[in-house]
């Protein structure tokens, strides 16, 4: 896959969109609050001109998500680290977790809360969490407790 680096985002994200077709687009960590223009570009590549994200007044948000047109998309949870929706019968996560461990288990709590009142449901995104520590690429040592926690459940 190319990296989103080499190019402007949007012809990047175009290129994605035209090649594989998604139901949903998922951003994580844009850096920036959603710019107006989104839902016109979102709407040219045959999304809806709608679409959430977890922005507030004090706080840049983290996720944007963005759904073809014709789709009937309900927000269902929000949060700094997901946004949940319903569409049809399937509920749909979009998780972009923080990388503090202490904040991270928030989200499972959350996460938690929510498998106990839907079903079909889908969770999808950015966990900012290593299986071993070989996965690391640059910043400190990963928590240790956190990848303990991350084997346990694989192997249940």
């Amino acid at each position: 896959m190319r990296g989103i680096r080499r190019q402007n985002p949007w012809i990047y994200l175009e290129d994605i969109v035209t090649e594989y077709q998604p139901e949903f687009v998922c951003i994580v960590e844009p850096l920036i609050r959603p710019p107006f223009r989104l839902g016109y570009f979102s709407s040219r590549l045959g999304f809806d001109s709608m679409f959430l994200h977890n922005d507030s007044p004090s706080k840049v948000g983290n996720i944007w998500v963005c759904w073809r047109k014709g789709k009937v998309v309900t927000l269902y949870a929000l949060s700094q680290q997901h946004i949940t929706v319903k569409t049809g019968n399937l509920f749909l996560s979009f998780v972009h977790a923080n990388s503090a461990y202490g904040i991270r288990r928030a989200l499972w709590a959350e996460l938690s809360l929510l498998g106990l009142a839907v079903e079909p449901w889908a969770v999808v995104g950015d966990f900012n969490i290593v299986s071993e520590i070989s996965e690391r690429k640059g910043g400190g040592t990963p928590c240790l407790a956190a990848i303990s926690t991350l084997l346990f459940t694989q192997m249940l």
